[in-house]
């Protein structure tokens, strides 16, 4: 399922805006074959313990959790919530 997710976010922007995909190595990733086939950019995953190989994702976690502790469902956010937040 996230495979898919990740296909149809992406597969609509200009190639020069996603060159490269990092992941962590949850099983939430084990369609990676998928998307690297599907999406024109290179799929790496990080080694295990080293967050700073994914800066940008560590960087927006931050602020996103002030707001939304580990744990919270997002489901039940409104759109209006996202944009504050």
């Amino acid at each position: 399922m996230v495979d898919q997710t990740v296909i149809h976010a992406l597969e609509e922007m200009p190639i020069s805006w996603v060159k490269t995909i990092t992941f962590d190595n949850g099983s939430e990733f084990a369609g990676h074959e998928t998307m690297a086939g599907a999406l024109p950019a290179s799929i790496y995953f990080a080694a295990p313990y080293s967050s700073y190989q994914r800066g940008t994702n560590e960087n927006s976690n931050g602020p996103i959790r002030r707001y939304l502790p580990k744990g919270t469902p997002f489901r039940g956010l409104t759109d209006q919530q996202i944009r504050q937040i």
